[in-house]
């Protein structure tokens, strides 16, 4: 094997197999390396006894990045390959840099995806459905007629060339949920659940500008595949995508080695080239393996390359998140307790044999701060449900993600047990969901961890590219911005490459996507 490359890739989590499967396809020597036995790095979708290991391992390392905690509730039974759980559950937009790599790369014919049920809001009488088009909000029983007006309105406006109306105009700097009270009169429940459950804010503080930005773009992805703007990946989303694109990379001359140990990673002198290079030492490989360029995310360089300059101190976490993966027993097919007082059992179950009582395969459950009087989360908690029909669980189970974005300055006892903020939350939910039986689902396994996003300074991110490093930047927390984030961060990754490499000239190679040669089915008849 030639052990020179053009790029050595650190790492598959999103980000850097986009960039690697790009790279590849413009015919660039890619080696793609990652210590662990499977692919996606931080956004993995693993097996329950995979995730079991990775829980242990980051609980016990000194070195690791992130906290985790674990409590097991029974057993799961099935055979482990039959879960895939996400470390990092997220949806996908349906129109975006993500579904255009997707398409361009050939990744979606690979893969599967879901639309995203219903998005529905907590209150104290329970989650309630959030209408998010004309139909849904002139069907709506919760409105009344002046307020189904008023939200008419400012859904036109927000799907519209807003930015220099005068609604707009002096209040850029005005918090989302005030501008909703204040311009557009919305009543303030109603503000709260379009700002949490439609324009998915993660706090009271978000301005008007970056909140609206989002909720356009969701608006105009509405009706592409479906009413919802929003997909959900198959196999456990974005580590199953993640895989898909190392495919594309391998399929294309890429090389991979996972499963082994990074001794070190170090830069020397190459005289053939007149240029420094970078080597990079593997456990249990005889050979060390060389390239022109470096891609990283700013984790995987923290761990091995800080000793080389104390520039690495320039890191700085930029985002936290505490989540939790719960599985539970039961196919869901309710997010509202069952009410005696509305109908009998027997109905009950004589609707569900009739079929009218479907399981759910996803959904979006919002806690918005300060609704569920006993949780004390800072922002919304948000609750993603995968059912059987993502493939991601067993027949007869489902899967939970809750996740909340914390301050950097949060306490330590949440940073070193995230199950005190967010076992309120679950408590609520289970009290309200209902399984194909009309009970609540029973809790089987729950792993609760903190998850971070790191990031160097700008001006030490381009000090890194005149050695040839190139750092990913770590996808944001937003559960529904991190994949697009991904794909622009890794064409930026992409075409930075080539020009450190001199190949950014015209033609396909500096295309991010070359046209995907025609299938048969595609070809007209």
């Amino acid at each position: 094997m030639d052990t020179h490359f053009h790029a050595l890739v650190l790492g598959t989590g999103i980000t850097e197999s986009i960039a690697a499967a790009a790279l590849s396809k413009a015919g660039l020597k890619v080696v793609h390396v990652d210590v662990n036995h499977y692919y996606g790095a931080n956004e993995a979708s693993l097996t329950s006894e995979e995730l079991l290991k990775w829980i242990e391992t980051i609980s016990t390392d000194t070195d690791s990045l992130s906290e985790a905690s674990a409590s097991v509730f029974g057993e799961l039974s099935h055979s482990p390959r039959s879960y895939s759980l996400s470390l990092s559950p997220s949806v996908i937009v349906s129109t975006g840099p993500l579904i255009s790599s997707l398409i361009g790369s050939g990744v979606s014919r690979y893969g599967g995806f879901n639309l995203l049920g219903n998005i529905s809001v907590y209150s104290a009488a329970g989650f309630k459905s959030v209408p998010g088009s004309k139909e849904e909000i002139f069907k709506s029983k919760e409105l009344s007629l002046m307020d189904k007006r008023r939200l008419m309105r400012f859904l036109t406006f927000a799907g519209g060339d807003f930015e220099n109306s005068p609604e707009i105009q002096g209040r850029e700097n005005m918090h989302f949920l005030r501008f909703l009270v204040d311009v557009f009169s919305l009543e303030r429940r109603l503000a709260s659940a379009l700002a949490y459950a439609l324009a998915l804010c993660i706090s009271d503080t978000e301005l008007v500008i970056p909140a609206l930005t989002r909720l356009k773009r969701y608006l105009r992805a509405a009706g592409r595949y479906g009413p919802s703007p929003f997909l959900v990946g198959q196999y456990g989303g974005m580590g199953e995508l993640a895989q898909g694109f190392c495919r594309v990379a391998a399929v294309s001359g890429g090389t991979y080695i996972l499963g082994h140990d990074i001794f070190s990673i170090d830069m020397i002198s190459n005289e053939a080239k007149s240029a420094v290079i970078h080597r990079l030492k593997l456990d249990s490989l005889p050979r060390d393996l060389t390239a022109d360029i470096i891609i990283s995310s700013p984790d995987i360089l923290l761990k091995y390359k800080k000793s080389s300059t104390d520039k690495f101190d320039e890191c700085s976490t930029v985002g936290l998140q505490a989540c939790c993966i719960l599985v539970v027993d039961g196919s869901i097919t309710s997010i509202q307790k069952f009410d005696s007082t509305e109908r009998t059992i027997d109905e009950a179950h004589t609707e569900n044999s009739l079929g009218h009582s479907r399981s759910i395969d996803s959904a979006l459950l919002v806690f918005p701060p300060g609704e569920l009087p006993s949780g004390t989360a800072q922002g919304p908690v948000h609750v993603l449900l995968n059912g059987e029909g993502t493939l991601s669980c067993p027949r007869g189970r489902s899967i939970l993600y809750f996740s909340t974005a914390l301050d950097t300055n949060a306490p330590y006892d949440i940073k070193t047990n995230p199950e005190i903020l967010i076992r309120p939350y679950i408590t609520a939910t289970l009290s309200m969901i209902c399984t194909a039986e009309f009970v609540s689902p029973k809790e089987l396994f729950s792993g609760f961890y903190l998850k971070s996003q790191h990031s160097f300074s700008a001006s030490f991110q381009e000090s890194l590219k005149e050695y040839g490093i190139v750092v990913c930047s770590s996808p944001p927390a937003h559960f529904a911005e991190r994949g697009d984030a991904a794909a622009v961060n890794a064409e930026g990754i992409y075409r930075e490459v080539l020009k450190r490499l001199g190949r950014a000239g015209s033609g396909s190679e500096t295309e991010l996507w070359p046209p995907l040669p025609m299938e048969p089915d595609d070809a007209d008849p």
